[in-house]
C-alpha cells in the first residue's frame, strides 16, 4: 500500500491511460497486492486489466490467455525498425505469425522523434510517434498511447570487477571474452571458469540454455576427473637475481605472481600462470623466465638452426 501513491504518481507523469497487470497464481501476496492495486488506479481514473496465471500452466494455453485478452483490449501494435533478419530455427514462422495472425504492423523507418501536440481530433490525448516509412517514400505521424523502446544490451555495471575477480579477459564492448570463439566458445583463459549466457554476449534463450547446458558438462568433467593438469612451460624466480620490485605482478594478466614481503621475493602461483611471458619481458633484472624457454635455450636453438 505504501508504493501505490509512487506508482500513481508514475502513471501521471508518464501520461498513463490505462494500465495491465500480470501476476503469478500463489505468489507471495505481501510483495505487491494485484488486487488492491487494481482498485487503487482504477479509483483514479485509471483502467486496469487484470491477468493471473500459474507457473505450470502451459505455454500454449499462456498463450491462449493472451490473444483472448488483445482481443478484449483491441490494442494495435506498430513496430519501427530498420533492419530485421530472422536467423534461428523457427524465427521465421514466429516473424509471419506476429505479422500476420497477430496483425503487428511493421513499418520500416527510423523514428525521428516522439512528441504529444496534437494536429488532428485522432491525435489529441496521444503520443505521436513521427517516422519516415522508407518503403512507402513517405513520412507519417501515428497517435499511440503507450511507446516501448528496445534499446541495447550492456554488459552489468560491476563486470569490470568480477572480471578482475576471475582474470576474465573482456573485448572491446565489455563482454567477458571466451578462450576461442570456435574452438572453446565457453572456457575462459582461467581454468575452471566458464561463461555462458550474456554475460558473453547478448543471446537468445535457447542459445543461453545450451551455453549452460555445455559449461555445466564441463565443471562436471573437472570434478569427475578428480585431478587437474597444469602447463608445463610456466614462469619462474631466480632468488638470486630478483629484488621483489614488483612490475611483474602488475603486468601479469593472470594474477600469478605475489610478493613475499619477508624475503622480499616474487612468488609464481603455478596453477595461475599460463606462460604468457608478460612477466619476463617486464623484469628489469632479469630475473623471471619461462621453463623451458630460458634466453639460452633459445640461443642454443637460434645457433642449432644456423649452423
Amino acid at each position: 500500500m505504501k508504493r501505490f501513491p509512487h506508482i500513481l504518481k508514475l502513471a501521471r507523469d508518464y501520461r498513463v491511460q490505462g494500465a495491465i497487470l500480470i501476476q503469478q497464481k500463489f505468489c507471495d501476496p505481501h510483495e505487491l497486492d494485484i488486487p488492491s492495486l487494481r482498485r487503487y488506479l482504477e479509483s483514479n481514473d485509471i483502467p486496469c486489466y487484470f491477468l493471473e496465471f500459474e507457473v505450470t500452466v502451459p505455454v500454449g494455453q499462456f498463450r491462449i490467455r493472451v490473444e483472448a485478452f488483445m482481443e478484449q483490449i483491441k490494442a494495435e501494435v506498430y513496430q519501427m525498425y530498420i533492419d530485421m533478419r530472422c536467423f534461428g530455427e523457427g524465427y521465421e514462422e514466429f516473424y509471419e505469425r506476429v505479422s500476420t495472425q497477430d496483425g503487428v504492423k511493421f513499418i520500416r523507418g527510423k523514428v525521428s522523434k516522439v512528441t504529444d501536440p496534437a494536429l488532428t481530433d485522432e491525435e489529441k490525448g496521444k503520443l505521436i510517434v513521427c517516422v519516415e516509412d522508407t518503403l512507402l517514400g513517405s513520412f507519417i505521424r501515428v497517435p499511440v498511447d503507450m511507446v516501448v523502446l528496445c534499446i541495447a544490451l550492456q554488459p552489468r555495471a560491476d563486470v569490470d570487477k568480477v572480471a578482475k575477480v576471475f582474470s576474465i579477459g573482456r573485448r572491446a564492448d565489455g563482454f567477458f571474452m571466451e578462450r576461442h570463439v570456435k574452438l572453446e566458445p565457453i572456457a575462459t583463459l582461467t581454468d575452471g571458469v566458464f561463461i555462458a549466457g550474456c554475460c558473453e554476449s547478448p543471446k537468445d534463450i535457447p542459445d543461453t540454455v545450451a551455453q549452460a547446458k555445455g559449461a555445466a558438462a564441463e565443471v562436471l568433467s573437472l570434478l569427475a576427473r578428480g585431478k587437474v593438469e597444469i602447463e608445463p612451460i610456466i614462469a619462474f624466480v631466480d632468488e638470486e637475481v630478483c629484488s621483489g620490485c614488483g612490475l611483474c605482478a602488475k603486468v601479469c594478466p593472470f594474477g600469478a605472481l605475489t610478493l613475499d614481503g619477508k624475503e622480499r621475493l616474487m612468488l609464481v602461483n603455478r596453477a595461475l600462470c599460463k606462460g604468457c611471458g608478460a612477466c619476463a619481458v617486464a623484469c628489469p633484472s632479469s630475473a623471471i623466465s619461462l621453463s623451458h624457454f630460458t634466453p639460452r635455450q633459445i640461443l642454443e636453438e637460434v645457433e642449432a638452426l644456423t649452423y
